[in-house]
Formats: C-alpha cells, structure tokens, sequence
C-alpha cells in the first residue's frame, strides 16, 4: 500500500499550480518532512534548483524520501530494494516515457486526482510551501497549512498530517 502524492509549483496564478506525482510515503511525516530537510540542508534553501530538479522529471517519482535528489535517478522493482542505494527512485529511469510531449503532470484543479492524497505546492516568489489535502467527496484540494521558508522554525509535521484527515 501506498500514500500517493504531488510536488509542485504556482503558474502564475497563485490558485494554479503544476506538479510531479509521488508515489511513497507521500504524507507530511514522510514526503513533506524529507521536503523541508532537503531544502535546509542538501539545497541550502535553494529552493529554484531544488524544484528543477523534482520538475525535470518526466514521468513521475516512485520516491525521493531519503535520497540525494542531487544524484542520478534510479529505479528499483519490488523485491529489490537497496537500503544504502540513496538515488531517487524515477519512472523515466526505469524506462517509461511520459504520454504528452510535455511530460506528465498533475494540475491542481484536476477534479480527477482521486488517486492522490496529499499534494506540496510551492511558491518561487513567495517562498512558502503548502501543503494540500485532497477531499474526496468535494473533489478538490484543500489547504491545510503554508509554511513560510524564509523564517525557518521546527515544524510539526505530526500534526500537520492529523490536521490534513479532518475532513
């Protein structure tokens, strides 16, 4: 079993954004935490670059919680998985190819994004990260919390991910 998820950013209205599915540990004690800490320390709050990388992706990521964004993608079956194997596991690395021209993407006001549950919207500009749950019998996206990168405190994602499922 699976928690799916999308990482992305605004377009140029703040109500609109794109991004890339994740298919692990999407919630916010896993993808959302692994996010925060990949901009602190392996981006350095870099936060252009950080999404540039997620956003190249093509197809989408299997996962990227715990891994080195910086380095090659990978992909691992089932069965296969390799604890010290620290690349980000990819669907274009395991030979996939996206089904538009553009690549695959995930808009948030796709009322069909049934299949994923928790979405990490950032804003360049603003630099805040959001965080979205999806509400399944409204069939949109509702906030659960922005974060705000720029004043950098401890976050609790434990309740942040309780806040998300009262629906």
């Amino acid at each position: 079993m699976s928690t799916r998820g999308c990482i992305g950013v605004y377009t140029n209205d703040e109500h609109i954004w794109k991004a890339k599915y994740h298919h692990f540990d999407a919630y916010p004690t896993g993808l959302g935490r692994d996010l925060y800490s990949k901009l602190q320390f392996e981006f350095e709050w870099d936060l252009k670059v950080m999404m540039d990388i997620i956003l190249a992706e093509t197809v989408g990521w299997s996962t990227i919680v715990g891994k080195h964004l910086k380095k090659t993608s990978a992909f691992r079956e089932i069965g296969e998985y390799d604890e010290e194997d620290d690349r980000p596991l990819s669907y274009s690395a395991r030979g996939e190819t996206p089904q538009t021209p553009e690549g695959d993407w995930v808009y948030g006001n796709d009322k069909d994004s049934s299949q994923l549950e928790w979405a990490y919207i950032f804003n360049l500009d603003k630099m805040t990260m959001d965080v979205k749950k999806y509400h399944y019998p409204s069939r949109s996206w509702l906030d659960v919390v922005s974060i705000n990168l720029l004043e950098p405190v401890e976050i609790d994602w434990e309740l942040i991910e309780k806040q998300g499922y009262k629906e």
